[in-house]
């Protein structure tokens, strides 16, 4: 023992003469890096250094912290510094041999100074109109604060004021009304007119319309009101013809059997004096028997006369009630005596005319599959004349036959007259490259039109297709050239027009001084995560850039992105995140400053999965699109389907239950026929479902029969703030969220744009718009002159060639919105559909459709502009989820059978000459959604979960579950191989668009750069008539113009829409403005992924934040 006593004794002294030959190299500090070198805190705030020590591999990164002045900021030995008084003090952090400072200033934090705002300081109102003040008390940064208003009148036999600060006008005069809170006050003059409000009358009996068949059919139902009443008056409502009608005490209408219905009103006073006795007559019919006839779409009468090469269409008053087809019969009976019917070609099939028909004729009809080949054309009927003739038309709708009519065919007559006209009747064009597009016509009607062109002066260019462009200068303004259109066919036919060269118009938008913030945001946050806060800068049209900051960066900081990163340090605080606007006035200077309060907590632990019991979850949906949600059916092509699928499988196996998705029966379609069922089936066991699939913009049709079941609650516990922000305000209907919070990684916010034909665009050698947006050359002047160049380029291909398709509206919108303009702004309460910006966008697609005339006059949207599907027009507006969509845009639209050469590109709208590309934004109008069924027990007990609260938490979490774990197990999946989020969303644009500069302006848009505007249900642009139509018509026909939509007689719609849009924002538990939506029905077409024939494969636009509502 003691002999190994002494070789240890050895051995160690060995290793203290010698030592070790092992010792690791010492690796010095280079430099500690603190991100910035000044802060500015105000006194009781803190700021936690978070100092970067490099190397990486440095031996000793310790860092310590000093304070020059500890009467004014100290530093912790964590680096937490603390301000205590005004002053400046540099704070050194040390590590190793190397040191950096860090100057605070500390000034004294802000008093809170409130005063009482209105929107108005002085209104005009009629005697018996109101008028609401609006009052706010708001503290010097422009944030609303809670408070006592007290409203009182100078001048009571004038005008009283209530206690919400309605005023009401009593006589003519004026009367000051004095707000007062505390020791504030604030006064707004009331002037009253003795103008006598207008004539009351009978409103909201529907118009007939019987070129387009609108009719007061059998089961209709509307309500009649009376407009202009006077302040207390009431009404009285009263028939006798009640077998053809029923009629309520408020004024409700139901088409009962056809007939003549006349309706009386007796309108009283407060007094209970009959005022007025109005009444209305109109005529009830029934659809079924009226007599079926053709008309051609457009026009009152019937064209009876074309000529060799022109087309004549038609279309019946009616369709067949299932098929929604028509059986066109046309004859030859140019040899009366021996009639020969012609062959019917159908744009399935594409079969070959016989060389002895006189005529195409091309029938509309359903395709295949059942779905609609070309929607806007069902039922409806083509002829082409070849030869001339005299045709016989007939149509049969089941067993009604309608009376015959005769079209004459002739030969095109040679031209005796030449026309030239100049866009507006309006000779003129502009200086320094201005255009103008000159059509000449020739008659008699039909004729051969084709001239050539020449001008009798350099200063003004005139192409081929008629165009002209202006060299001249501002010297030359008033200089008059004359321009020549001599026919082709007839020599020496010629027709003359002066061209007067005018001053060029130069459009200014200046941009608005920032008034108003609204701040998009979570107001629950948990330590750890982060969350993508945004801002709509107001007045319509101001710079939406803001500056962001915390109120304490040791609690959360935000970057200048608006993305919140929470820290340990806010555990159990409410503080606020703030944006700021840049003055445009004062440089330098921010003009409204907006903070939004959050709550800091820790994440909540996940509990256990509950239990089923074997329950079946289902997921209903239409038929024909299941596999947008069961990643299990072979149809569904997103990229998450395995993950999916094993997540899918997990939650079953967690919760013992099982996922289903099951199709909506027969009877609930779509649109009011399926908001029907289910409104039917709320209080049933019949629904059978646990998740409907439906759209936001039916919510307010469930909320009296309580269908759905408010996820508010459970998305607060459990979603873990997973929506954006625009998505969340989408799904709210008077307080309450009724969407689940799908997974949104991988998603792309691309919902409506401008979609280009790859193909045509390089086929005509144009530049790429996508291109020009990504290099920031996209604003209205680029935009213009690119529509000009490529109106020219295509034009080379022939008459009725375009640069671009689709109705103006779609333009006039999308341009609105890409400059940060919601059109229908709830947080505001405004309807923005006037200003510079609006203005200048009517000007720009005005001088498209008239002076360059690059516009295919006829209007299509929803995937049917016939010129963009025909490859005669460049560009289209459309939604995302058109592209590659069979019965939308199919993928081998230019090409059957050959999807390789159809490929579809995607640009935004343009943006003002003001703006850059970093300052635009899309818009997001709501969508499909999961909405969690409300059982009323019925289906949870009979599955044996007799306790509600945990049956409707279990199920929720279950699909919410599928959501979480399948984006888990895709980031897992993703980190194997190196692939980011990035990766996954331009994969998922790739599915739609072959363009990659294309790809990359989907990818620019993240959910910073979406906001939420639901103009198309507000406004009733799917409407009979459309209030779209107004402004369509002010870029058309250059007359009205915006007031249209503002004031439109014919109109109302949008006041009473926006009116209930406004009554829906209450406030939710933080009293914070929850904006509530939608009342009108839906547009039929909706998406967000491909619907697809049986046959075919191929690729998905994958957006499983929106679940596809078919």
């Amino acid at each position: 023992m003691k002999k190994w006593l002494s070789l240890l004794l050895v051995f160690g002294l060995s290793l203290l003469l010698f030592g070790c030959s092992c010792d690791p190299e010492v690796v010095e500090v280079t430099s500690v890096e603190l991100g910035a070198n000044a802060k500015e805190l105000q006194v009781g705030q803190t700021y936690q250094i978070n100092p970067t020590v490099k190397p990486d591999n440095a031996t000793d990164k310790k860092v310590t912290y000093d304070s020059n002045n500890k009467a004014v900021a100290t530093v912790s030995a964590s680096g937490l510094v603390s301000a205590v008084a005004e002053g400046t003090a540099d704070t050194t952090v040390h590590a190793g041999a190397k040191q950096a400072e860090l100057t605070i200033t500390v000034v004294q934090e802000e008093e809170v100074q409130l005063v009482i705002t209105v929107p108005q300081e002085a209104a005009t109102i009629v005697v018996g109109g109101t008028y609401t003040i609006g009052a706010q008390v708001k503290d010097q940064t422009g944030a609303p604060q809670p408070a006592t208003l007290a409203y009182a009148s100078n001048n009571n036999d004038v005008a009283t004021v209530d206690d919400s600060g309605k005023v009401t006008g009593h006589a003519a005069g004026t009367a000051v009304i004095t707000i007062t809170s505390g020791e504030l006050s604030k006064t707004v003059t009331i002037t009253v007119t003795a103008e006598e409000p207008s004539e009351r009358a009978i409103a909201g009996i529907p118009e007939e319309d019987p070129e387009n068949n609108v009719y007061i059919f059998i089961g209709r139902k509307f309500t009649a009101t009376v407009a202009n009443l006077r302040e207390g008056e009431t009404v009285a409502w009263s028939t006798q013809d009640t077998e053809v009608i029923s009629l309520s005490a408020e004024g409700a209408i139901e088409a009962l059997e056809a007939g003549i219905a006349t309706i009386h009103a007796i309108v009283s006073d407060a007094e209970g004096n009959q005022v007025a006795d109005l009444s209305a007559t109109f005529e009830v019919m029934n659809e079924s028997v009226l007599p079926l006839f053709v008309s051609e779409p457009g026009y009152t009468l019937k064209r009876e006369e074309i000529a060799v090469d022109y087309q004549a269409n038609y279309k019946t008053n009616k369709v067949d009630e299932i098929t929604k087809d028509v059986i066109y019969k046309v004859e030859d009976i140019t040899d009366p005596e021996n009639p020969v019917e012609l062959g019917q070609n159908y744009e399935a099939n594409e079969q070959e005319i016989p060389a002895e028909d006189i005529a195409e004729v091309l029938t509309f009809v359903i395709a295949a599959d059942g779905t609609s080949k070309t929607g806007v054309n069902r039922g409806r009927l083509r002829v082409v004349a070849l030869k001339p003739g005299l045709l016989r038309i007939t149509a049969k709708v089941g067993d009604e036959t309608s009376e015959p009519f005769e079209l004459r065919l002739i030969d095109r007559p040679m031209p005796t007259e030449l026309v030239i006209s100049a866009p507006n009747n309006d000779p003129q064009i502009e200086t320094k490259g201005g255009s103008l597009k000159l059509s000449a016509s020739s008659k008699p009607a039909f004729s051969y039109s084709t001239v050539t062109w020449s001008s009798n002066n350099p200063l003004v260019d005139v192409r081929a297709d008629g165009t002209l462009i202006c060299n001249g200068t501002d010297d030359d303004i008033g200089t008059v050239v004359t321009i020549t259109a001599t026919s082709t066919v007839v020599e020496g036919l010629t027709a003359t027009i002066d061209i007067t060269i005018k001053e060029k118009y130069v459009e200014i938008i200046e941009t608005p001084e920032p008034t108003s913030i609204t701040i998009n945001g979570y107001p629950d946050v948990f330590i750890g995560e982060t969350y993508q806060f945004t801002a709509d800068v107001g007045p319509a049209g101001a710079n939406q850039a803001v500056v962001w900051s915390s109120q304490n960066d040791a609690y959360a900081t935000v970057d200048e992105n608006g993305l919140v990163t929470v820290h340990a340090a806010g555990e159990g605080k409410s503080f606020y995140i703030i944006a700021r606007a840049p003055s445009v006035e004062n440089p330098g200077t921010y003009a409204v400053t907006q903070r939004y309060q959050i709550r800091a907590a820790k994440p909540p632990i996940d509990p256990d999965p509950i239990n089923l019991n074997g329950y079946q979850i289902t997921i209903m949906n239409a038929g024909h699109a299941l596999f947008d949600q069961d990643p299990f059916l072979p149809q569904y092509a997103g990229a998450d389907k395995t993950a999916k699928q094993a997540a899918w499988r997990e939650v079953e196996e967690a919760y013992n239950c099982t996922i289903k998705v099951v199709a909506y029966p027969e009877e609930a379609p779509w649109g009011p026929a399926r908001v029907q069922w289910i409104n039917n089936n709320a209080n049933n066991t019949k629904g059978g479902a646990d998740f409907y699939i439906v759209t936001t913009t039916w919510l307010n049709q469930f909320s009296a029969s309580q269908a759905l079941f408010p996820v508010q609650d459970l998305y607060i516990r459990f979603g873990k703030n997973s929506m954006d922000p625009a998505s969340r305000e989408a799904a709210t209907y008077k307080g309450n969220l009724f969407a689940m919070s799908a997974s949104t990684y991988g998603a792309n916010y691309i919902d409506r744009g401008l979609f280009f034909n790859l193909n045509l665009l390089e086929e005509v050698g144009m530049e790429n718009p996508a291109q020009m947006f990504m290099s920031d050359r996209w604003t209205h002047s680029d935009f213009e002159q690119w529509v000009l160049d490529a109106q020219v380029a295509i034009g080379q291909k022939g008459e009725g060639y375009y640069a671009i398709s689709g109705r103006p509206f779609f333009y006039w919108a999308g341009m609105i919105n890409v400059a940060g303009i919601k059109m229908v702004d709830s947080a505001s309460a405004s309807l923005n559909v006037d200003g510079p910006i609006q203005r200048s966008v009517v000007n720009v697609l005005k001088r498209i459709y008239m002076n360059h005339q690059a516009w295919d006059p006829v209007p299509g949207y929803d995937g049917q502009t016939e010129a963009f599907r025909t490859e005669k027009a460049i560009m289209d507006g459309g939604e995302m989820w058109f592209v590659k969509t069979d019965n939308r845009w199919p993928i081998d639209m230019w090409s059957p059978n050959d999807s390789s050469g159809t490929r579809y590109g995607y640009v935004p709208f343009p943006y003002p000459d003001n703006m850059t590309k970093e300052q635009t934004k899309v818009i997001t109008k709501g969508g499909s959604i999961y909405a969690m069924v409300n059982h009323m027990t019925h289906k949870h007990v009979a599955a044996g979960l007799n306790d509600d609260a945990v049956a409707y938490e279990g199920i929720y979490r279950a699909l919410n579950d599928v959501f979480r774990w399948t984006e888990r197990k895709q980031k897992e999946a993703g980190e194997l191989v190196g692939e980011t989020e990035l990766d996954v969303r331009r994969q998922n644009a790739s599915l739609r668009l072959d363009d990659p500069f294309s790809i990359e302006c989907v990818l620019f848009y993240d959910k910073r750069r979406v906001m939420y505007d639901p103009y198309e249900e507000v406004i009733g642009i799917w409407a009979t008539p459309s209030a779209a139509r107004p402004a369509e018509e002010g870029i058309r026909l250059l007359h009205r113009g915006l007031h249209c939509l503002r004031h439109p007689a014919g109109h109302r719609r949008v006041d009473g829409a926006f009116a209930a849009l406004v009554r829906l924002r209450v406030p939710d538990g933080d009293g914070r403005a929850v904006r509530g939506h939608r009342d009108h029905e839906p547009h039929l077409r909706r998406g967000r992924v491909l619907r697809r024939r049986p046959a075919r494969t191929g690729p998905s636009w994958r957006r499983k934040s929106r679940p596809r509502c078919v």
